[in-house]
């Protein structure tokens, strides 16, 4: 039989038609061979292998599959698919769960080392005092979601609740500065770029702008986005105006809030029962904005072609900052158009039964040149863009 790969590889057939299969597990090694009793350990060591083994001797008949075992694969960068990645007709790529398992690929970065909050810090509130734990993390890591034993924390905020329609109005003075009125907690909110002004600059829009130059003694700040929906320097008076302030230590004041100093590295917790032992806390890794990438060329190829994913589950990527949005983003209205799956250049592919959860962005995002791809019977629960 001719051998396909300079690997070892499982070889299933039917009839005249072949298919290789490799294996990946959370307790394999990227030193392996990549078979059912000695796997890979990471989903870029199995396409580097198919790559490997596509300059060898070429794909056999019936493509290649890449079968996961259950368990989490934690990314320390995006998974990127490229035209070099391609199947053909008769030999697709197809990267899926084992049979019976769930493996699950995930952006998310452990956060330890926590202790209960003993020094004075500036800021903390009242309600907040003596209850506050802490931890360190690397300087300038900024991520907007952050679990605990795999919930979802409320990210601190002033007000305390998802009413938009009950918030504080702003008023505009001009272009790229706002003030807030009487009653906002400008005290000791950061103007770094750490907290954010959630704007409701009309009913079917909202802004995520990173707060800049808080002046308390005027009530005005700045704010910094490129999101194409602003706040006008004279809006008409039916459009809402609502803003909530989120992400400040001076806006912790219930249980289960948190926020992130990234000027410090320090992450500030109110855990509800008052104790952090034996809890399991992670965030999204910096930068980890998309989980999978398939990458061609959107203007004259190659494009990707023939690469299958099927059955798994991708949890926990990241938004970028609205002041951070590249300016060629092509975006709808005003949502964030980044995916933790995301697509250009792709022609011929499948996206079917996986489960995407917990990003910041949308689940999956075909941006440009994406034709004939099936995405059929995904759960997609809790992102941060439609």
């Amino acid at each position: 039989m001719k051998r396909w790969m300079v690997i070892s590889a499982t070889v299933a057939f039917a009839g005249n038609v072949f298919a290789a299969e490799l294996y990946v597990s959370p307790a394999g090694n990227d030193a392996a061979t990549g078979t059912k009793r000695a796997p890979f350990r990471t989903f870029e060591r199995a396409r580097d292998a198919i790559r490997a083994m596509k300059k060898d001797g070429g794909l056999p008949r019936g493509g290649v599959t890449v079968n996961f075992a259950g368990g989490e694969y934690v990314l320390t960068n995006t998974v990127v698919l490229t035209p070099e990645d391609s199947g053909t007709p008769d030999a697709p790529m197809r990267y899926q769960s084992g049979k019976g398992e769930k493996a699950v690929i995930t952006g998310a970065r452990s956060i330890m080392g926590w202790r209960k909050l003993t020094e004075t810090v500036t800021g903390v509130t009242e309600q907040a005092q003596g209850r506050l734990f802490i931890a360190e993390v690397p300087k300038g890591w900024r991520f907007h979601s952050f679990y605990v034993n795999g919930e979802g924390q409320q990210v601190s905020r002033w007000p305390n609740n998802d009413n938009w329609h009950s918030w504080p109005v702003y008023s505009v003075y001009d272009h790229h500065g706002i003030n807030v009125g009487t009653n906002a907690p400008l005290a000791h909110l950061s103007g770094n770029g750490d907290a954010e002004m959630f704007i409701i600059p009309n009913e079917w829009w909202n802004i995520l702008a990173s707060v800049r130059n808080v002046n308390p003694a005027k009530r005005t700040l700045d704010f910094e986005t490129k999101n194409p929906v602003r706040p006008g320097k004279w809006g008409p008076a039916w459009m809402p105006h609502q803003y909530n302030f989120m992400n400040a230590l001076c806006l912790i004041d219930e249980p289960g809030e948190w926020c992130v100093d990234t000027v410090a590295g320090r992450v500030f917790y109110w855990p509800p029962d008052g104790d952090m032992n034996g809890k399991t806390t992670v965030a999204p890794a910096p930068n980890m904005y998309q989980l999978v990438r398939l990458e061609g060329d959107r203007e004259t190829g190659p494009c990707v072609q023939y690469v299958n994913i099927i059955g798994l589950t991708f949890r926990c990527a990241d938004r970028l900052e609205e002041a951070k949005w590249p300016d060629n983003w092509v975006k709808r209205n005003s949502e964030n158009p980044d995916g933790a799956i995301f697509m250009v250049g792709v022609e011929d592919c499948e996206f079917s039964g996986n489960t995407i959860v917990d990003v910041g962005a949308c689940g999956l995002t075909m941006a440009y040149h994406v034709k004939r791809v099936k995405v059929v019977g995904n759960e997609i629960a809790r992102t941060g863009s439609c």
